[in-house]
């Protein structure tokens, strides 16, 4: 009888789930420190040229490739699970320079659509009074960002791709007392959305190889999605926020999410593939899918999450907040 070899895809996930485990061990033992893994965790871009060598070759180099790209993935998701610091986002050397006026506005309706679509800056999101909208760049940022506008509408993106020479810096202030619609996709860097005791509508924040903040403190919101691949993103909640629904997910990510112990919280994980969280850790009780707090049916704010991801970690409440 003849064994067969291993798919491809069995060799890879194979590799990631035995190496995810293994550092998960050894983290929980004290063997690797945080701090070693964060920084294995800086050639996850090998992740990308192991796959790639894997597709374009056959035979034994693209076996080994496979295996290689398979245990990188499970250094990473070995870390988030096991709590080792957030995801390596540089976009280069250099710090974002000071920023200066670039452009502003005002929006003649009840309600407003804004649409971020950047690449490696740190950017800076505020809720404002009134209708006004503002927007700051530094000198970088300024050379390769666009802006369209109209009465109910504002659209900020970067012309080019992603930059390696350094990160740019961009801030916008936008009306949050009009039911602004507010679209967020950024690609590499870090961003801080000071969302806090706005009037939000939806709110959709998508992340790729980035490190991402919301305060949601004392806001109210329609809808919340949030998505990230290969990053990090902290949500924060007090007990006046009021959010019809949360959804997030995440691939190679990790989501941390504060929420005071007043709150009644509801936990739904979805489909996912080596995930983690500390839900139980922290309380909750398990119905199925869902985790709910004792107090979820009785508190006067409730907040209801639902959680998807590969590869990833979900962790409410960590040590060092979310901020």
């Amino acid at each position: 009888m003849t064994l067969k070899s291993p798919h491809r895809g069995a060799i890879f996930w194979g590799a990631a789930l035995v190496t995810a485990g293994l550092v998960i061990l050894a983290i929980q033992q004290g063997y690797v420190s945080d701090e070693v893994l964060r920084e294995a965790t800086r050639w996850w871009p090998l992740i990308l040229i192991g796959a790639g060598v894997a597709v374009l070759f056959a035979g034994a180099l693209g076996s080994v490739a496979t295996l290689l790209a398979g245990v990188l993935l499970g250094l990473l998701i070995g870390g988030l699970i096991a709590g080792a610091g957030s995801f390596p986002t540089s976009c280069g050397g250099g710090d974002p320079g000071p920023l200066r006026a670039f452009d502003d506005g005002s929006f003649g309706g009840s309600s407003a659509d804004v649409e971020l679509d950047l690449n490696c800056v740190t950017l800076e999101v505020a809720g404002g009074a009134g209708d006004q909208w503002v927007v700051e760049a530094d000198e970088d940022a300024a050379a390769d960002l666009e802006i369209s506008s109209g009465d109910r509408s504002l659209e900020i993106r970067s012309q080019e791709g992603v930059s390696l020479g350094g990160r740019r810096h961009v801030a916008a202030a936008v009306p949050a007392d009009a039911l602004t619609n507010l679209s967020t996709s950024l690609n590499a860097g870090e961003a801080t959305l000071d969302l806090a005791g706005g009037q939000w509508g939806a709110i959709q924040v998508d992340g790729n190889a980035t490190s991402i903040l919301i305060d949601l403190s004392d806001a109210v919101a329609d809808t919340i999605e949030a998505s990230l691949n290969a990053g990090s993103a902290g949500i924060q909640f007090s007990d006046q926020t009021d959010v019809g629904s949360v959804r997030l997910s995440a691939n190679a990510g990790e989501f941390h999410v504060c929420v005071p112990d007043d709150v009644g919280l509801q936990v739904t994980i979805g489909s996912s593939v080596a995930t983690g969280h500390n839900l139980d850790e922290e309380g909750l009780t398990e119905d199925g899918d869902v985790w709910r707090t004792a107090n979820y049916a009785s508190a006067d704010t409730q907040i209801d999450i639902v959680f998807s991801g590969n590869a990833a970690a979900f962790t409410l409440n960590p040590e060092g907040g979310c901020s």
